[in-house]
């Protein structure tokens, strides 16, 4: 009887570690007819630096590095509330989306622009992946620094309207 419900308290573990680790299924299916408008093209830009504040209070900035631009409805909405700011991983979206969303790279100075933008509502998001050094011991007290990955999404909710280009110069930050 002990050995069967240590069986099952060890599944029941492995579960729980496996439900951790899965995806989170969406909620908002995916609707075409919520991102057609965004396709034709407009004469307005965005344009920004994409960066991070840092708890230090500095700036890690997009270095060479994706910025995004999204339409801005309900599909992408769950995106952004839940990878982006939550940190969850969604199950993949649907492959539809990509048509509809714009990329550009950031220069070393994490600046971007997006030309021929029509007007509507968007987000224009970056996913910012940097190392920190960290200091260490092994199990023989020796010490030693190594470089650990940190990573943290960026988004920015934009309006644009006819004729006005809008420039990002703040952004929400995620997990």
């Amino acid at each position: 009887m002990k050995h069967a419900l240590k069986s099952v308290v060890s599944i029941l573990g492995v579960s729980l570690v496996l439900c951790a680790c899965a995806p989170v299924q969406r909620e908002v299916p995916f609707n075409e007819s919520a991102f057609t408008s965004t396709l034709r093209s407009g004469s307005e830009f965005i344009q920004g630096q994409a960066f991070t504040i840092l708890k230090n209070g500095s700036r890690r900035m997009q270095e060479h590095g994706s910025v995004l631009l999204m339409p801005k409805n309900s599909y992408t909405t769950e995106i952004v509330q839940k990878e982006y700011n939550q940190g969850l991983k969604l199950t993949p979206p649907d492959l539809h989306l990509r048509k509809y969303v714009r990329e550009t790279v950031a220069d070393v100075n994490g600046n971007f622009i997006f030309h021929n933008v029509a007007p509507g509502q968007y987000y224009v998001a970056s996913h910012i992946k940097w190392y920190v050094d960290e200091d260490e011991t092994d199990a023989d007290g020796n010490s030693y620094t190594s470089q650990v990955p940190v990573d943290q999404w960026i988004w920015d909710d934009v309006t644009v309207r006819k004729g006005d280009s809008r420039e990002i110069v703040g952004w929400d930050q995620g997990k």
